[in-house]
C-alpha cells in the first residue's frame, strides 16, 4: 500500500474493489432499532413515494470538457459507467487498485470509441494514505472535477482491517469516500454542474438496518453480511449529510445517491458462505439485471443536470428495459441527527 504524509479533513460548513449490487444475505438481522429506541424505517411503496424519472440514456448530454473521477473502475458498474461517460465526451479518471487492469480497461474504452481522455490512477480507497496520495496527484493537475463517483465496493469473509486499523468495508464504503470528497471539493466547486455520486443499496429498507455510531468498526458485533449492509448504509447517510452541508453553504456541488438493484457483477455473486452464494445465484436469476441496465440510475445521477439531490435513484421496470425510479430517503439516511453523528465520528477516524 502506498504511503504519503497524513493530511486532515476539512469542515464543509467552513471550508477486494468492485461494484455495489449485493443481494440480501440469508442471515442478516434487522439492526439498531431496539438498542437505540428509534422508530423503524418507513416501509411500503406509498411511503417511499416511488415514481419514474422522465429520463433515458439518450438524454445524456454532451460531456466534452467535463472531468469525472470513478472509483472501482476496473470492472462491473464502474467500468460500464466510465465507458458511458467517455463515449459522451467526458475525460474519465479510472481509479483502480490494480494499475495493469486499469490500463486494460482504458485501452478497451478508447478502442470502443471514447471521445474523452481516459486516464488511470492507482489507489485503494480503503487505505487512507492511498486516498491522500490520489488527492495530492489530482491536486497537482490543477484541473476541475465535474463528477466524483464513489463506486468502489468490497466484501469479506472475515473481519479485516486496513493499514490504519479500520474495518475494511467501513473504510471502502464510507471512510475513504468521506476523505476523498473533502479533498476534492475545491476542484468540484470549479466544475460544470458538479456533483458527488454515491453508489448505495436498497437493502437497508428491506431489513430495516440502523447504524450504531458507537460500533461502526464492528468491534463488538460483526458478521460479513451485516457489515456489508451497514457500511453501505453508512455511505448513503454520509452522502445525504454531505448534501445538507453543501446546500447550507450555497455550494453548487450536489451529493446524490443511486443504487443498481440486483446487478450481475462479480461482487454480487461473491457471498461469503455457501448459503449466501446460493441465495445470490437465485436472486440474480430471478431479479438480476445485467451491468448495462443496472448502471442506468448511476449514469443519470452522474450526468443529468436536473438530477434530484434528495432522493434515492434506482432501477425499475422490466429487466431488459430498465428505467430510473426516484424514491424518498427513509430511516437513517433521512435523519439529520444520524447524519451529523456519523459525520463527526468519521471525521475523528479520518484524522487518526
Amino acid at each position: 500500500m502506498s504511503t504519503t504524509q497524513h493530511g486532515t479533513t476539512s469542515d464543509i460548513t467552513g471550508t477486494t474493489t468492485g461494484s455495489a449490487g449485493h443481494p440480501a444475505p440469508p442471515d442478516l438481522p434487522a439492526t439498531g432499532s431496539a438498542a437505540t429506541g428509534r422508530a423503524p424505517a418507513p416501509r411500503g411503496r406509498g411511503r417511499l413515494d416511488r415514481r419514474p424519472v422522465a429520463w433515458t440514456a439518450d438524454n445524456v448530454p454532451d460531456l466534452a470538457g467535463r472531468r469525472a473521477v470513478v472509483t472501482g473502475a476496473s470492472a462491473g458498474l464502474g467500468r460500464a459507467l466510465a465507458g458511458r461517460l467517455g463515449a459522451a465526451g467526458a475525460d474519465v479518471v479510472l481509479v483502480v487498485r490494480d494499475e495493469a487492469r486499469g490500463a486494460v480497461v482504458r485501452d478497451a474504452l478508447v478502442a470502443a470509441g471514447a471521445r474523452g481522455r481516459v486516464t488511470v490512477e492507482r489507489a485503494d480507497v480503503a487505505d487512507l494514505d492511498s486516498v491522500r496520495a490520489l488527492a495530492d496527484r489530482l491536486d497537482a493537475s490543477g484541473e476541475p472535477v465535474d463528477g466524483l463517483v464513489h463506486n468502489a465496493g468490497t466484501g469479506a469473509a472475515e473481519r479485516l482491517v486496513t493499514a490504519q486499523g479500520h474495518e475494511v468495508m467501513l473504510a471502502t464504503h464510507a471512510l475513504g469516500p468521506f476523505l476523498l470528497s473533502q479533498r476534492l471539493l475545491p476542484h468540484l466547486e470549479r466544475g460544470s454542474s458538479p456533483r458527488v455520486v454515491t453508489v448505495g443499496t436498497g437493502l437497508h429498507r428491506l431489513v430495516r438496518a440502523r447504524l450504531d455510531v458507537d460500533d461502526l468498526e464492528g468491534e463488538r458485533r460483526y458478521s460479513p453480511a451485516r457489515a456489508y449492509v451497514l457500511t453501505k448504509l453508512a455511505g448513503m447517510v454520509l452522502a445525504q449529510q454531505l448534501d445538507r452541508r453543501l446546500a447550507a453553504t450555497g455550494s453548487r456541488v450536489r451529493s446524490v445517491v443511486a443504487h443498481p438493484g440486483v446487478a450481475r457483477t462479480a461482487l454480487q455473486s461473491s457471498g461469503t458462505t455457501r448459503a449466501e452464494r446460493v441465495v445470490a445465484r437465485v436472486l440474480s436469476a430471478a431479479m438480476g439485471r445485467d451491468v448495462e441496465q443496472s448502471v442506468l440510475p448511476i449514469l443519470h445521477a452522474a450526468t443529468a443536470d436536473d438530477v434530484e439531490r434528495d432522493r434515492l435513484l434506482g432501477p425499475g421496470g422490466p429487466r431488459e428495459r430498465t428505467h430510473v425510479v426516484s424514491e424518498r430517503h427513509v430511516g437513517d439516511v433521512a435523519d439529520p441527527a444520524v447524519g451529523a453523528a456519523l459525520w463527526d465520528a468519521l471525521d475523528v477516524l479520518a484524522r487518526r
